[in-house]
């Protein structure tokens, strides 16, 4: 048997183990374990005293990809007079699937129309697709949701209680044959 014939097979071989589109592709708080369908939600603005007006672990999930997170009015209107109204808000994930070599992950989109336009003045993604499968360090993926609030004479505007935006996070494995989108992860903030 000659040299190259053996490395012909094991180039066959090596070529035949991609049969398919990544599978079991899902966004979660890490590699495994808890929890899957679910992100990490954290700002790193605070009301100068330290207490979060948002810090989510991924455990207010249901499931299947949708999410219920409270944001207590008080921090928040503490963190916007510490930030002179303007707030950053960070989602952290790992995007889990098997057999893939690339990977896309971003916060696709924002649903504020169950929010008094009166009550903010901007909302919106900073948009950058991550290519990272583990983005569960630092401030998370690249994606980011501003929240821009005027000043209403004391104290800043914001929303009032029980009105809340949806946040779409979503996320792509792929290889050599082809992608494979994950459950999209809908984080609902609702302030109380």
């Amino acid at each position: 048997m000659s040299f190259m014939g053996t490395v012909g097979v094991v180039a066959q071989q090596g070529q035949a183990s991609v049969s398919g589109a990544p599978t079991s592709v899902s966004i979660a708080t890490s590699s495994s374990g808890n929890y899957d369908l679910a992100v990490i939600i954290i700002s790193p603005d605070n009301d100068g005293l330290g207490n979060e007006w948002i810090d989510e672990n991924g455990a207010n999930n249901n499931g299947a990809g949708g999410m219920g997170v409270d944001v207590p009015s008080n921090f928040y209107q503490g963190a916007l007079a510490n930030a002179l109204g303007e707030l950053r808000m960070n989602v952290k994930c790992y995007l889990r699937a098997t057999g893939a070599t690339s990977y896309n992950t971003e916060m696709d989109s924002v649903d504020t129309t169950n929010i008094n336009s009166s009550n903010y003045n901007a909302i919106s993604i900073s948009s950058s697709t991550d290519s990272d499968q583990d983005n569960t360090g630092g401030n998370g993926i690249d994606s980011r949701l501003n929240l821009s609030h005027p000043s209403g004479g004391r104290g800043y505007l914001m929303p009032d209680n029980g009105e809340y935006l949806d946040l779409t996070i979503e996320g792509t494995a792929t290889n050599s044959s082809g992608s494979t989108d994950a459950t999209d992860i809908v984080a609902r903030l609702t302030w109380t």
